[in-house]
């Protein structure tokens, strides 16, 4: 997995990343718990300091999943290709620190 990413403070209450990243995955055939052979992603995110000791952060992350074929562990028996399959995350954070 390689992922690269850039933050910049733009106030002193204000900070904003962005990130690309690839994983190669470990290879076809794939369980079908983790249906996907890698993939691209682009992520966004901020952090907005309300306080000196309250913060919120929130992300969104897409991520552009590789083609697989499943299989089944026990028979050994090729179930379905998974193919043009796209993921999208989200995440938001209330923070507390003591200063």
């Amino acid at each position: 997995m390689l992922e690269v990413g850039l933050g910049k403070r733009l106030t002193p209450a204000l900070a904003i990343s962005g990130s690309i990243g690839r994983d190669s995955g470990a290879g076809n055939p794939v369980s079908l718990l983790g249906p996907t052979e890698g993939y691209y992603s682009v992520g966004l995110g901020a952090k907005y300091n309300l306080t000196p000791e309250w913060a919120v952060s929130a992300g969104v992350k897409y991520l552009m999943l590789g083609d697989a074929e499943g299989l089944l562990a026990a028979s050994g028996t090729k179930i379905d290709k998974f193919e043009d399959n796209d993921a999208y995350l989200f995440g938001m954070k209330l923070s507390y620190a003591a200063k």
